[in-house]
């Protein structure tokens, strides 16, 4: 599907099905920490994705598109929570000393530390690379342009590029396990 257009506000959705395959891992991810089940999870993207397409003109455009498929696969995730729990034919009462029907995903204070401290030692490894390699790194690894793509930009081959990526990535994993020895 190429575009879809809300007839109230006018938005336009341009390539959905790009927007869905680059969204998809952290579709499935999200979807998983939900269920606690992988194969449940790549049930609930795919059900989510289908009411994507089949909504699409329906969207309204108060949101990123991102955000709206987001929503739509948490909603798809619950639903599937609460049949799962019907199918299992558990009953829970609603007081307060019941069990959460979702475990806290949350991460705790030195998860969140340590996540912190982590991305501090990569962008200080970042700033040690040369600006060649971390466009590259930037362009390829994090953001998901496709080394081709990259390469046919740059006037590199293929090859160079992946082969440049790779040395980039050594010399990051170099620098951050000198970091983590040096302190």
């Amino acid at each position: 599907m190429t575009a879809a257009i809300a007839p109230e506000t006018g938005a336009v959705l341009h390539d959905l099905g790009e927007t869905l395959t680059r969204l998809a891992p952290r579709l499935l991810r999200l979807a998983t920490r939900y269920t606690r089940d992988p194969d449940a999870g790549a049930d609930v993207v795919q059900n989510a994705v289908e009411k994507v397409v089949r909504h699409a003109a329906q969207f309204r455009g108060h949101a990123q598109v991102s955000t709206w498929i987001h929503r739509i696969v948490v909603n798809e995730a619950l639903m599937w929570l609460r049949s799962d729990r019907r199918r299992k034919g558990r009953s829970e009462s609603l007081d307060s000393s019941a069990a959460p029907a979702i475990p806290d995903a949350s991460p705790s204070p030195l998860d969140r530390l340590l996540a912190a401290e982590r991305d501090r030692g990569v962008q200080r490894a970042l700033r040690a690379l040369g600006d060649a390699e971390r466009e590259l790194l930037e362009r390829c690894v994090m953001h998901g342009e496709d080394y081709a793509g990259f390469g046919a930009r740059k006037g590199l081959a293929t090859g160079a590029v992946k082969s440049r990526a790779y040395r980039a990535r050594r010399r990051i994993e170099a620098l951050l396990d000198e970091a983590r020895f040096s302190t």
